[in-house]
């Protein structure tokens, strides 16, 4: 399935990370946008619609849980819906709780496998 007409936003504070991120997107053609941190990812959700927003957990000045729920608040419905995909190393259980409170629909373990993401991608994709 062709996945390279998706509009993401990467939220990741870790340089190699977003290197990573980067390298491994534009694998698929994907020219995602960067936000260092949960303010700058929801000043760019603000501005500019997405098909997917992948949200680290914890970034300085905002976390993801803060970011995805004043997201979640926008008065635009369709970018206050836009799926969030948590990128977390921790999958406790009450890291899983605090994702699905604050709104994110999913999550990905670092160091994640990249047949899931391109999973999740995928799915994203046959919706739009």
């Amino acid at each position: 399935m062709d996945i390279s007409n998706l509009k993401i936003l990467v939220a990741e504070d870790n340089p190699m990370n977003t290197l990573l991120m980067k390298k491994l997107l534009a694998k698929w053609d994907i020219k995602p946008d960067f936000a260092a941190n949960g303010a700058e990812a929801v000043d760019a959700a603000k501005a500019k619609g997405y098909d997917l927003i992948l949200m680290d957990i914890y970034m300085p000045i905002m976390d993801g849980y803060e970011a995805t729920a004043i997201i979640r608040a926008d008065e635009d419905k369709d970018k206050a819906q836009v799926p969030v995909i948590a990128l977390t190393a921790s999958v406790a259980l009450d890291v899983r709780n605090k994702i699905a409170e604050a709104g994110i629909n999913d999550f990905i373990s670092k160091p994640f496998n990249q047949d899931e993401l391109r999973e999740k991608l995928e799915e994203i994709a046959s919706r739009k």
